[in-house]
């Protein structure tokens, strides 16, 4: 019976590599479509897709990641209200914690799926880092839960963890040169708003009183022209502080360490991993905790608001303790344009902005809805001209995202590249070329060219020129399957927009795409819709008028970051 070799991260593959040499005939499992263009680039050879466990199983893996994340949270909060009151609400190591049972959850499905699938007598091989799961990191968690689900399955299977290096050591902002300076009007913290940093950074210049940032050790955005603090060992921070301090820490670690270990032992039977995994979110409670004593002892005085990334980099729970005990005013901005993150509960205190094109109620940790306000970015909007004639349909470009959360697919691979494949047929049926467009950080050409027959040089159109030069170029666009931010472009260039869905879509995703602006259709009908612009060329020109009068009256409604500003 051949063996079964499982890869999950990109990491995985040179020691799937060194294994495939040592284990006769052994297949590769790759379980994120991105994975497969990586192994071909390795010259792998004998791999395959996993397959997943049906269109609908991410939606209820996030559901229930949700669900039990909010009981999670009010059961942390009580904990941490005996020592800081001001931490209840203020969403303390939530985003890593959800990602981490998201992670679990989804590959101990995964491996049920797997278990189902193994010929009698094959032995499956889990291959994962040996490091806890810490967003975006490498880590043995999808290894330990799809083992968890083999053994209850009954399924022979080997777990290798290999070393992945060490990542730094944790730090802190330096809050020491605030005890002789005046507060700052305000403070931004605003990792991962790479796209948008020069619009960012230019607005909070223009607003009246100074502004320092926040600096993140991960996902890290420098605001030009800002101060900024520098950061500090959080080791040194902790000295600083005091054996009193030290004492308080591992106090909470032990009240909190339960409560965490509740939420992830479910998933996994690894003991050494389990408390490898429970001591890294212990930890990251912890480093709020100090970062929270820190600023109080160090800064002379506070500012009157505190701009943050819906992205928590591991700060966020402790600036918002600070929020809420000195009531600063809080504007919450999207590290993409879209509040498509839980958020936390922190009342009239916090403003959330979002794009004109937010397509779902922000949201709190408890699902609950929360005020959002309309945000307009540095976007050009370019009308639709009055009295040009309608043009024919040649050209469809289609905008694919990147297939994966962190490591998870919320798409049905196989229902995802047949639904590209007809897509190519009614274009070649039509006429039309019909153009695909890869996120190029996340792409996978070499899995549409085996899958689709495309070319590389067709493929290579879409992502030769920039994103406003491909849409610009087509006469119509189309966003497929996994909702992206990138169809923000065609709205903003006059080009109409449909979107093509395949599956039921999560609250993550609904929040990239409003349908009353770009409407959302099944594959059948979305054909249909295509057909009816091919056949009649004034029916899409109408439909391009109406979309791009929503859109310019959504953005004459959206006050700019400096309206915000106070």
């Amino acid at each position: 019976m051949k063996p079964l070799i499982t890869v999950t991260h990109r990491l995985d593959l040179p020691a799937a590599a060194t294994l495939q040499t040592q284990l006769e005939g052994a297949e590769l499992l790759l379980f994120d479509p991105q994975l497969f263009d990586q192994a071909r680039s390795l010259g792998l050879g004998n791999a395959r897709l996993a397959r997943t466990v049906g269109p609908g199983f991410m939606s209820e893996v996030f559901r229930r990641a949700r669900s039990d994340m909010a009981v999670y949270q009010a059961r942390l909060d009580a904990v941490l209200a005996e020592l800081l009151p001001e931490a209840e609400g203020c969403q303390w190591g939530y985003f890593n914690a959800f990602y981490a049972l998201l992670n679990l959850r989804g590959y101990a499905a995964l491996g049920r799926c797997l278990a189902e699938d193994a010929p009698a007598g094959a032995v499956v091989h889990l291959l994962g880092a040996a490091a806890p799961y810490r967003y975006g990191q490498p880590s043995g968690a999808a290894c330990m839960a799809m083992a968890a689900a083999l053994q209850g399955g009954g399924v022979q299977h080997r777990s290798y963890l290999y070393d992945a290096g060490q990542l730094p050591g944790p730090e802190l902002p330096d809050w020491r040169s605030l005890q002789q300076r005046p507060a700052a009007r305000r403070w931004a913290h605003l990792p991962t708003c790479f796209y948008d940093k020069d619009y960012l950074a230019a607005q909070i210049l223009a607003a009246q009183g100074d502004c320092l940032q926040v600096p993140a050790q991960f996902y890290d955005v420098e605001l030009s022209g800002i101060e900024r603090l520098p950061l500090r060992p959080l080791g040194e921070v902790r000295a600083a502080l005091g054996a009193a301090h030290q004492r308080q820490c591992e106090e909470l670690a032990a009240r909190v360490r339960p409560v965490v270990l509740h939420l992830l032992s479910a998933e996994l039977r690894n003991e050494a991993f389990i408390q490898l995994q429970v001591q890294a979110l212990v930890d990251a409670l912890l480093l709020q905790f100090t970062l929270f004593h820190d600023v109080e002892q160090r800064a002379r005085a506070l500012p009157e608001q505190l701009l943050l990334s819906n992205h928590d980099s591991g700060l966020q729970g402790g600036l918002l303790s600070l929020a809420r005990r000195h009531r600063l005013q809080v504007l919450m901005l999207p590290h993409a344009k879209f509040q498509n993150i839980p958020l936390p509960k922190l009342g009239g205190q916090m403003q959330c902005l979002h794009h004109p094109v937010q397509g779902a109620d922000c949201r709190d940790t408890d699902d609950r809805r929360v005020p959002g306000a309309l945000l307009r970015f540095g976007e050009r909007h370019q009308p639709v001209p009055e009295r040009a004639a309608a043009q024919p349909l040649r050209t469809l470009g289609v905008l694919l995202s990147g297939l994966s959360h962190n490591g998870l697919s919320t798409a049905d691979i196989h229902a995802y590249l047949d639904g590209l494949r007809q897509l190519l047929d009614w274009g070649r049926r039509r006429g039309v070329e019909v153009l695909l467009r890869y996120k190029p950080t996340e792409g996978f050409p070499l899995l549409l060219q085996e899958s689709l027959g495309l070319t590389p040089e067709s493929l290579q159109r879409g992502v030769a020129q920039t994103l406003v030069a491909f849409v610009q170029g087509c006469d119509a666009c189309l966003g497929y399957d996994i909702p992206t931010s990138a169809a923000i472009e065609p709205l903003m260039h006059a080009v109409p927009m449909l979107h093509c869905q395949l599956r039921s879509l999560v609250w993550e995703e609904k929040a990239l795409l409003d349908r009353d602006v770009v409407p959302c259709l099944p594959l059948g009908e979305c054909l249909d819709e295509l057909d009816t612009w091919w056949r009649d060329p004034q029916l899409q020109w109408d439909f391009q008028r109406r979309q791009h009068a929503r859109v310019a009256q959504r953005l004459a409604d959206s006050p700019s970051l400096l309206q915000y500003l106070r």
